[in-house]
């Protein structure tokens, strides 16, 4: 991809964005990217490349509707599976589980994450809900020049464009990677001040506010709440044959000590 490839790049010709998502655009969502503990640890090597790619955005003005965050997934995806992200319904936290493509209503649905390809912008995780953003408010130039950035620094394989509702300012969250029994993988998104972080790095995943001057380093909102104590296991382990509900893992995070109730 060269700029004169992505000169042209628009919403209307991108799943997600501008245009309908399909079950065919969702089921090659399952492309390859690293696990999230085999990550690169963006804001320890790339921080020049954060700081180009926020200060896009806000030339863009678009800093209310799209940050960036590393590329990285949540285990292997089933066939015929995508990752969608709900409201749990308790004290702010969502969950991230992966979900089967032909019991989705596209329409009720938006994408949330995109890896830049060399058709422009793939989408690759889901939201309940409608976009926070109407295609008629993004820029073009904006879509090309980010995808430029990405292709022409070789970071197709290490940073996505994230898209989410940023206008009352930076939400500081910890995600959690929760393996229940045997049955699932799934994420669980919690706000930072509900988080107990004893036995975890808090390792910084997500960006979209550019810093106030040249000289100081992007501040991160979203963290991988990676577990290291008693053992470094990176997820949390629940030994359970019950199906998983909002309510029940709620339960079981704070018997854990791993966040708080209120």
């Amino acid at each position: 991809m060269t700029a004169a490839d992505v000169a042209t790049l628009s919403p209307i010709d991108i799943p997600g964005l501008g245009k309908p998502l399909s079950e065919v655009a969702m089921g090659l969502s399952r492309i390859t990217l690293p696990g999230i503990e085999a990550q690169v640890q963006l804001h320890r090597e790339h921080t020049e490349h954060i700081k180009a790619l926020l200060a896009i955005i806000d030339r863009h003005s678009m800093s209310h509707f799209f940050g960036i965050h590393s590329a990285h997934r949540h285990g292997m995806l089933p066939n015929d599976t995508v990752r969608l992200e709900e409201d749990m319904g308790i004290n702010g936290l969502t969950w991230n589980r992966a979900t089967d493509i032909h019991n989705l209503n596209t329409r009720d649905i938006h994408a949330t994450f995109f890896k830049v390809n060399e058709a422009g912008l793939a989408p690759f995780e889901f939201a309940a809900g409608p976009s926070p953003v109407a295609r008629e408010e993004i820029p073009s130039e904006f879509l090309s020049e980010f995808a430029t950035y990405v292709k022409d620094k070789g970071l197709t394989g290490l940073v996505s464009l994230e898209v989410g509702n940023f206008a009352a300012g930076q939400v500081k969250t910890a995600e959690l990677e929760i393996q229940w029994g045997d049955k699932e993988l799934l994420t669980v998104t919690v706000p930072m001040p509900a988080l107990v972080n004893a036995g975890m790095e808090l390792v910084p995943t997500g960006w979209n506010l550019s810093p106030c001057d040249a000289g100081s380093k992007p501040d991160a909102g979203t963290h991988w709440a990676k577990l290291t104590k008693p053992v470094n296991t990176h997820r949390v382990f629940f030994d359970s044959t019950e199906s998983v509900t909002p309510e029940l893992l709620f339960v079981k995070l704070t018997e854990m000590g791993l966040i708080l109730k209120v």
